[in-house]
């Protein structure tokens, strides 16, 4: 009788197990059509695209802000204005002490 009772045990245990996974595939199925490997796919290849020319433009700018700040000749050009000051007081001094 315990075998009976055991092995009856057993194919409840099976068929609720069996149950549950007739559950998660439906439910695995319905997230396969949901998320749309192929659709993901696309969006996250265009996403990559996006982020390189967004990655190139950073870098586009950032290079051509260096370009204006780095510029030798506007250090040229307050370098010359800073000498017509000196020139100019070292001037009025001479004219000052005579």
């Amino acid at each position: 009788m315990r075998g009976i009772a055991t092995h009856t045990q057993a194919l409840t245990a099976h068929s609720s197990v069996a149950v549950g996974m007739k559950g998660a595939t439906k439910a695995m199925s319905a997230m396969n059509k949901e998320m749309a490997p192929a659709k993901q796919m696309k969006v996250m290849q265009e996403f990559q695209k996006q982020y390189a020319q967004m990655d190139m433009t950073t870098e586009m700018m950032s290079e051509a802000i260096e370009d204006v700040l780095d510029d030798g000749e506007v250090e040229d050009e307050t370098d010359e204005l800073k000498n017509q000051v000196i020139f100019v007081k070292m001037f009025f001094r001479e004219v000052v002490a005579v």
